[in-house]
């Protein structure tokens, strides 16, 4: 009795997540049941569909070009955030200056970025451009808040050693942000790979693989089966993904 008790306590968060699954599970079940429609398919024929989606090779270039999309966009926030948010955390009147962009870049609906962004580029182009303007964001405030929140002390020590801005900056500063910096980045990952995909399934395109793509392509072709199996995969990427980020949560608050 002992050791169950010391198992839950050191499990229990686990346990009542795994538990939260099957109840998804459960649910998914009686609801396909009770609707005893195509619309709903029943878990197990989902689930049949997804291991034949798993064995074809088309199923892993959608896989790998929404990834490989996603990484671009990720690479290029990345960038952009880092150049920008150093400026910004550095002069004050930059940041007043980049302050409106961001927060229209905060606050403009995803679905019209998208809708914009399909009318004025090429389909295989927009999700990557809506990720970077919904992301750019992200990393831009964690840097910009990482070099802002740095403890003054420090930062009247190094003006007191006769170190000038530039050699403090990138010597003291950046490493002190670092941790602030790496979190928005981990913590954008997940949001990126939602967008992506939400991206890919409004610009729909027969003729390009991705996720989304496939979403739409099985959505328009009335296979619901197809369309849940995808939706599974897309929510495997995406708990790995949430994983990850409580991982290096976790790496951090330890370091």
């Amino acid at each position: 009795m002992k050791k169950i008790k010391v198992f839950w306590e050191n499990n229990n968060k686990l346990i009542m997540t795994i538990v939260g699954i099957i109840f998804i599970f459960f649910l998914w079940f009686i609801i396909s049941l009770i609707a005893n429609s195509p619309i709903i398919p029943h878990p197990i024929d989902t689930f049949r569909t997804l291991f034949i989606l798993l064995g074809q090779k088309d199923t892993y270039f959608h896989i790998g070009s929404t990834l490989l999309r996603l990484f671009i966009g990720l690479l290029i926030s990345l960038l952009l955030g880092l150049i920008f948010g150093i400026l910004s955390g550095v002069s004050s009147h930059v940041r007043a200056f980049l302050k409106p962009l961001v927060v229209t870049l905060r606050t403009i609906p995803t679905a019209s970025i998208i809708l914009i962004l399909i009318s004025i580029t090429k389909f295989q182009y927009a999700p990557i451009y809506v990720t970077i303007l919904l992301i750019f964001p992200l990393i831009y405030e964690a840097v910009v808040s990482g070099l802002t929140n740095i403890d003054q002390t420090i930062c009247d020590a190094l003006k007191v050693d006769g170190d000038n801005e530039f050699k403090s900056l990138f010597k003291v500063k950046i490493p002190l942000a670092s941790p602030m910096i790496k979190l928005g980045f981990v913590q954008s990952l997940g949001l990126g790979m939602k967008v992506m995909i939400m991206s890919e399934i409004i610009s729909g395109n027969r003729s390009i693989y991705g996720l989304g793509f496939a979403l739409r392509l099985a959505q328009e072709d009335i296979l619901y089966k197809e369309m849940f199996a995808y939706t599974l995969i897309a929510i495997f990427l995406v708990g790995m993904i949430d994983i990850a980020i409580y991982l290096t949560k976790k790496f951090f608050k330890k370091t």
